[in-house]
């Protein structure tokens, strides 16, 4: 019996020769592997918390803007022929009343006439964040709706591509449990890979017509492991059309979304990835070639830190900014409160900032009385107000968010908390001592007391400078190819 773990993982799916898998000409392993590696995850490790995300309510405003987006607002009648279309990412932080995604909007608004934007639509809110800044934005609702509507029809026409579906899941589970013992949740997987062959059935030809229309030389996506991104970039091969993705995040040995044990071709995986610095290009297994691996920077970080520098301070008051999560709240939350504690007893001066993860909901800690305490605030506004938190901080504390490593930019003290997922995307930050690994709020209270720092490292370490210079310059490089 072998122990479950990425490592095994990746060795695994290349033993049994998964990548090489098909039904109907569907490459199902390559869209299911990230949900059946995260499932197992769950099953094997049980200090998971259900992920506590925001999640808004269907209104009639919200269908009818749907509706207005599927005709009058139709994509195919907006759309324009341009060299170079970029899709937008899911996340966005409300910058002075609009709603700005921090990975593409300051590349679409630098390249001007020469770009095309599109989204699909956010599933969290059930439509798009209102309003958007980024300009001339097409919104693809109708790749959903479509599919949505015709799901029970597809459900019926290709019943028995759907059994096979079922039965390659069952095979994989019954390997998994003979390998590690244990297997995923095979309702939960067969559920879900039938969902996305449904969605990759009916979503192929909707794509086609519009990747057409539109005609791009380039396509910019961010987070490419995800189905829709999946489903276009295999019809965008298909146009003779290059793929570049953006890095939004973090990738670590453990991000089983960028690693792979071999380098291959997957139509539905991006030609070229974007990272923040040349200290990513090594730091996962890519499935693309190295020189497909690009350092270009950050633009939303080099404009946040010239916007908010470092603010050197005399006191001797610790400010400390907690950075949250979704899959772990109720986790960290009592962890940060054993620190509180241990503080108070030793009469340490400190003012913390506990910042909410802009898709997580406060629900389960914001009536706790720990805020009746005039120095502790928590945040849940988005936008450069984190910026803001790490000029004015000395330490920050999480477990594996993109922000710890802006916070090191910043120069912060930083400490990891050790949970699930921790050690493989931080891990190796923390043998290279730029953070430190602690197992509970007790321990980081017990470094503070003792002033325990991290090796310092200077920003570029981590996101080279002149971003937007760099990704518009090597987009439009690649367009004219």
């Amino acid at each position: 019996m072998k122990k479950f773990c990425i490592d095994d993982f990746l060795l695994f799916e290349e033993e049994n020769g998964l990548f090489e898998c098909s039904i109907n000409n569907w490459q199902w392993w390559a869209y299911i592997r990230v949900d059946i590696y995260e499932n197992m995850v769950h099953k094997v490790y049980e200090n998971i918390e259900d992920s506590k995300l925001r999640r808004s309510e269907i209104t009639f405003r919200k269908v009818f803007e749907v509706i207005k987006n599927c005709s009058y607002n139709h994509p195919i009648l907006k759309a324009k022929q341009k060299d170079i279309l970029i899709f937008t990412g899911q996340t966005r932080n409300d910058d002075e009343g609009k709603y700005e995604c921090r990975i593409t909007d300051d590349i679409i608004a630098e390249m001007g006439d020469n770009v095309q934007s599109a989204e699909f639509i956010y599933e969290i809110e059930w439509g798009h964040m209102e309003p958007v800044k980024t300009k001339a934005l097409l919104k693809l609702d109708y790749m959903d709706v479509i599919p949505t509507l015709l799901n029970s029809i597809y459900t019926l026409s290709e019943r028995k591509i759907l059994d096979c579906v079922e039965d390659e899941c069952k095979r994989i589970y019954t390997m998994m449990l003979k390998r590690y013992g244990t297997g995923f949740d095979l309702h939960t997987i067969v559920k879900r890979s039938k969902i996305l062959y449904i969605r990759w059935r009916s979503r192929k030809g909707l794509l086609r017509s519009f990747l057409q229309r539109t005609s791009p030389k380039v396509l910019v996506e961010v987070c490419s492991y995800s189905a829709s991104r999946m489903i276009m970039n295999e019809v965008a091969h298909d146009l003779g059309i290059k793929i570049i993705e953006l890095q939004h995040g973090v990738i670590s040995p453990g991000h089983i979304g960028y690693n792979f044990l071999k380098k291959r071709r997957l139509k539905c995986a991006p030609d070229f990835l974007f990272v923040f610095s040349d200290f990513w290009r090594s730091y996962a297994r890519f499935i693309q070639p190295v020189d497909n691996i690009v350092s270009i920077g950050f633009p939303y970080f080099d404009k946040m830190i010239n916007k908010y520098s470092h603010i050197d301070r005399k006191d001797d008051c610790l400010r400390i900014l907690v950075l949250s999560q979704h899959t772990y709240t109720d986790l960290l939350f009592n962890d940060i409160k054993r620190m509180i504690d241990v503080l108070k007893k030793e009469n340490v001066k400190f003012h913390i900032v506990y910042k909410l993860h802009p898709r997580e909901s406060s629900s389960s800690i914001k009536d706790d009385v720990i805020w009746d305490n005039e120095n502790i605030e928590l945040v849940d506004d988005p936008a450069d107000l984190l910026y803001k938190e790490f000029s004015n901080s000395d330490i920050q504390i999480g477990i594996c968010s993109t922000a710890l490593y802006e916070g090191l930019g910043y120069g912060l003290r930083t400490y990891i908390l050790n949970y699930v997922y921790s050690d493989e995307y931080m891990g190796r930050l923390c043998e290279k001592g730029y953070a430190k690994m602690v197992g509970s709020g007790e321990e980081i209270a017990r470094l503070l007391l003792e002033n325990d720092a991290n090796c310092g490292v200077d920003g570029d370490f981590f996101f080279k400078p002149n971003a937007l210079k760099n990704a518009t310059d090597k987009i439009v490089e690649l367009a004219g190819k």
